[in-house]
């Protein structure tokens, strides 16, 4: 088997293919299906806020589990290329489509570089379906990951 492995932030877009009427399942749906298969080896989870709080351990694992060897004097180069500053400096690059699928192009698509926004702008209405939604779709360890990062169980 060959490895996968996906990089995870809201919105989502992974599947394995959960059970239920195609293709209309959530992509909540998509997460806890990969959740569930988290500890095959060819499948590796990684998080966003993984990345922001350790981007060259997280980088370097991700290395070592693709089986890529890097050499040591490439760190530092591959380190800043990641980092939010040149993501956002390149942003056109990294956007699909080049951002014209965003209001305000790219920029918008690669906007401040972090994690759990959403929480600032969805009303309390919002969040409360949200709520619901993970509830129905997701296991407790499975939200705290996907909504946090960390160590994988």
């Amino acid at each position: 088997m060959s490895p996968v492995m996906t990089t995870l932030s809201l919105p989502l877009r992974i599947r394995p293919v959960p059970p239920g009427p195609r293709p209309y399942w959530s992509r909540l749906a998509k997460v806890q299906s990969w959740w569930d298969y988290r500890h095959l080896p060819n499948i590796k989870l990684e998080h966003y806020n993984d990345l922001l709080s350790d981007p060259e351990g997280t980088i370097r694992d991700m290395a070592a589990y693709l089986d890529i060897e890097v050499q040591e004097s490439d760190w530092p180069r591959i380190i800043e290329a990641i980092s939010f500053k040149e993501m956002k400096a390149k942003s056109a690059l990294y956007a699909p489509g080049g951002g014209v699928f965003w209001k305000g192009g790219a920029d918008t698509f690669i906007n401040k570089g972090t994690n759990g926004r959403w929480r600032e702008v969805l009303s309390e209405q919002e969040l409360a379906q949200y709520d619901a939604a993970c509830d129905k779709e997701l296991t407790p360890e499975c939200r705290q990951w996907l909504e946090s990062g960390g160590m994988l169980t």
